[in-house]
């Protein structure tokens, strides 16, 4: 994987933002998570070098706690020795995503250390789960698309693609956790 490939998934994923429509009124269907996940998030998580059609690495709508199919998370992406390292709850573009920390919480209590992600393929809010019990105390950080042009919350400025593409790479690129 290489940055420019991250870099050219995230122009991708800005220009199908610009082409979604700007309210849910007659485009419901534009906004359900699957057309998220398939538009907006796949690409990016593809572009970090993890195989989504691949078993060894990654998992979607995978039961949690294993085995029980309750709950499900949208995305689920192992190590090499098949333990979960990185939880990807996703949700349909212009969701709160803080009032979701609780769902992906709950996905990621067994694990001992990886980080958990919430997006909507606009904003990306990653959690490093160091030790257990200790999610929200944990929020690492995390970017937004507003109207075409990425930001940092909480800061002023613009970050570039790049950017984007860097912080993401930090902590989820494949060959991190593989």
């Amino acid at each position: 994987m290489t940055i420019a490939n991250l870099e050219q998934a995230v122009r991708r994923v800005r220009q199908q933002l610009g082409d979604y429509p700007p309210t849910r009124e007659g485009y419901g269907h534009m906004y359900s998570e699957l057309v998220t996940r398939y538009l907006l998030i796949d690409p990016v998580v593809q572009a970090l070098d993890w195989d989504l059609h691949d078993f060894d690495y990654a998992a979607v709508e995978w039961p949690l706690p294993p085995g029980q199919y309750v709950q499900k998370a949208d995305y689920v992406l192992f190590n090499r020795r098949g333990r979960p390292v990185i939880v990807i709850e996703a949700k349909y573009r212009g969701r709160n995503l803080v009032n979701h920390e609780t769902q992906l919480e709950s996905y990621t209590s067994e694990m001992l250390s990886g980080i958990g992600v919430l997006t909507d393929g606009m904003e990306w809010r990653l959690y490093n789960l160091r030790r257990r019990g200790e999610f929200s105390s944990k929020f690492i950080g995390g970017v937004q698309v507003i109207d075409g042009q990425i930001l940092e919350p909480g800061k002023d400025r613009t970050a570039s693609i790049r950017g984007l593409a860097q912080y993401l790479n930090e902590w989820l690129d494949k060959d991190r956790w593989w």
